[in-house]
């Protein structure tokens, strides 16, 4: 790759970024990476059990910070927790259909840049 196919690379990770944030309910937490980590892990995880542990477990941020953004996503109604048949202790987290439809149009307006990709 030569230093200007990365820089067009790179150009366009940050358009994709910008673009797609307005369709992510990360507006109170722009600053942060934790919220959005949080969902990028959910969205690469739809449709399989994924438990509290594994969630939080995923994104290299404090335990305090995490669980800040974990507690915003359980009240503005985006993901839901349900417990484990099997395992009392065990929690899974599961995407609201509210959190569906931002995933739905979080995905159509990559894929729409995805298409407009300069090399």
């Amino acid at each position: 790759m030569t230093p200007e196919q990365q820089k067009q690379y790179f150009l366009f990770l940050n358009t994709l970024r910008d673009n797609t944030l307005s369709y992510l309910p990360v507006a109170d937490y722009r600053s942060s990476r934790i919220h959005l980590d949080l969902l990028i892990y959910l969205a690469c995880h739809l449709g399989d059990k994924v438990t509290v542990k594994q969630l939080l477990a995923s994104v290299p941020h404090s335990d305090a910070g995490i669980r800040t953004h974990f507690e915003a996503l359980l009240r503005q109604g985006l993901i839901e927790l349900k417990n484990s048949p099997k395992d009392r202790r065990v929690r899974y987290v599961k995407v609201t259909p509210k959190m569906n439809k931002v995933f739905t149009a979080w995905a159509e307006s990559g894929i729409k840049l995805l298409k407009d990709i300069p090399f």
